[in-house]
């Protein structure tokens, strides 16, 4: 693991999913009771909170949690999210130079002082090395050992490091070290790359987890990790993959409008499948086009459903 006081990495092209993978981190930290402080470069709090609830409600449905709205707030409690998005002209160090770093700074003296909050992680997403320096890099371990917590930040790389293979030391970046990490190897404790590739037998995209660096460790061999791209959670070869055959249509239920366009179009593909459809409506609707389950509501019904509106 990262390990307290360390700063790690993880990097890869953009839309590879370095956010729903520093996503995932902080849940594992979450779930274990741990407090998270999220801050992003790049998104408004309402889309990292989106994050948030999509891969939860994936967890909670592959584990079956017997109490998930209880577990997810005691998650929502242990996690303060902060966003350093603006709309107005700021410096262009503001991910990654010095005025980025100050404004960690703030947040982090915010969240521990008038907040409250001690965190035993932090991820920080969005963080540009590209205009980042030694210093830089050096002051965010330094907050790191201070608040004696695990730091996390992603990276772009640019797209043209595709050598996952070429031999290295511990003490060297790696000819697979992405370009803008290369000078901060030494400053940095992990780093991990998302790589996508497509499986030899069944042609399915993956995400492959790669290790560039474990602290001083030499070995770095193959971690055989996998991710789902879709949901970022890890392909497990000792699982069976979820069935792709159609389930039981009498599981579901249509409810819809029947109305002319898209609503006409779901009830013939319900029908089809042989689900059940249910369209609410009143009398002399002139855009109906389904016939099949039409439920016409009555004065009250319609009456109850205007004072709703």
């Amino acid at each position: 693991g990262l390990g307290r006081g360390n700063v790690g990495v993880v990097v890869a092209r953009p839309g590879i999913g370095k956010t729903a993978f520093l996503v995932q981190i902080a849940l594992d930290d979450l779930m274990r009771e741990r407090k998270v402080l999220h801050i992003t470069h790049e998104h408004p709090v309402d889309r990292v909170r989106s994050f948030y609830d999509e891969i939860f409600h994936d967890i909670a449905i592959m584990h079956q949690l017997s109490q998930p709205q209880m577990v997810r707030l005691e998650v929502e409690r242990n996690r303060l999210l902060y966003s350093l998005l603006d709309e107005h002209e700021t410096p262009p160090s503001k991910r990654g130079g010095s005025s980025s770093i100050s404004r960690i700074e703030e947040t982090l003296k915010f969240a521990t002082e008038v907040a409250q909050f001690q965190p035993d992680a932090v991820i920080i997403d969005g963080f540009d090395f590209a205009l980042a320096d030694v210093a830089a890099i050096d002051a965010l371990g330094a907050l790191a050992k201070k608040l004696n917590c695990e730091l996390w930040l992603s990276a772009k790389s640019d797209g043209d490091d595709d050598d996952t293979t070429a031999p290295h030391s511990a003490s060297e970046a790696p000819m697979s070290t992405p370009n803008p990490l290369k000078p901060f190897f030494d400053h940095l404790s992990v780093i991990v790359r998302l790589h996508p590739e497509t499986d030899d037998l069944t042609g399915e995209a993956r995400i492959k987890l790669q290790l560039l660096k474990d602290h001083d460790s030499e070995d770095l061999s193959d971690l055989h990790l996998r991710l789902d791209p879709t949901t970022m959670r890890v392909v497990d070869e000792d699982l069976s993959p979820r069935s792709k055959q159609p389930k039981d249509p009498s599981g579901y239920h249509l409810y819809s409008g029947g109305a002319r366009g898209a609503e006409a179009t779901f009830g013939a593909c319900a029908e089809r499948w042989g689900m059940a459809e249910t369209h609410f409506s009143f009398g002399e609707h002139p855009f109906r086009e389904r016939q099949r389950g039409v439920r016409v509501l009555d004065e009250t019904e319609l009456a109850r459903g205007d004072f709703s509106l």
